[in-house]
């Protein structure tokens, strides 16, 4: 009698910045399946695995200083060699913020095209729900921001307050002030400090100092961000 072994290909997003938890939350999933009857391969061993210069790759899949080689791997290599995995499987298994990934969403999609099973597992409570292309629309709705749900007269004080700077200085000269994650860190705090002590507007703008404690805010998340992308490209 000829052995059947039920194959799952485990996907989600290869996160490089964050290699041991992506290792972990890999290993997690893996074992998932496998506890269901799976022989499981993962989507990270198989990123991994597509640069084939290295024949040493499958004894150490999850050392970080593959890192610089993973960044070198032709994503094209990559795609066809996770696709690949797709088509020869049994049953896809997903975990995570997979919706986030161009390349899961593909692997998904194809296979829902040929007919094979699409699990998503839910790593917390180890339970595992079929989707479909349904499930996938609704994971996008949900992710959309919902900006029609900002309260109007919210996003108009901000706007009152960018005019008045505009006026004052230039437009976005917000942008270009030196230590500005301390500046507006301090700058949101005497707004606040102020309307708490009492005073709704501030003297110079005559404008709400809860609205300019906002405008700092927006402008303490550009410089954040920015500086995390300074930090990646370092």
């Amino acid at each position: 009698m000829q052995k059947y072994t039920k194959e799952a290909f485990v996907t989600s997003h290869v996160d490089l910045q964050n290699i041991r938890e992506t290792k972990k939350m890999f290993k997690a999933a893996e074992n998932f399946c496998m506890r269901k009857g799976f022989d499981a391969l993962t989507a990270l061993r198989t990123y991994l695995l597509a640069d084939k210069s290295d024949p040493q790759l499958l004894e150490i899949l999850y050392e970080e200083d593959l890192l610089k080689k993973l960044r070198s791997v032709d994503e094209k290599i990559v795609a066809q060699a996770r696709i690949a995995e797709v088509l020869a499987c049994d049953v896809v298994c997903v975990f995570g913020e997979w919706w986030t990934d161009e390349q899961v969403l593909l692997e998904v999609k194809t296979a829902l095209k040929i007919g094979k099973p699409v699990f998503e597992i839910d790593l917390d409570f180890e339970i595992a729900t079929e989707i479909n292309a349904q499930n996938i629309a609704a994971k996008f709705s949900a992710q959309k921001p919902r900006l029609d749900l900002i309260d109007p007269n919210f996003l108009n004080e901000i706007g009152r307050v960018l005019a008045y700077g505009a006026k004052k200085y230039a437009e976005d000269s917000w942008k270009n002030v030196p230590g500005g994650l301390t500046a507006y860190y301090a700058a949101c705090l005497r707004h606040l400090a102020a309307w708490a002590d009492g005073e709704e507007n501030d003297k110079e703008s005559t404008l709400p100092h809860l609205a300019h404690a906002a405008t700092n805010i927006m402008f303490l998340m550009y410089f954040a961000r920015n500086k995390k992308q300074e930090e990646k490209n370092a």
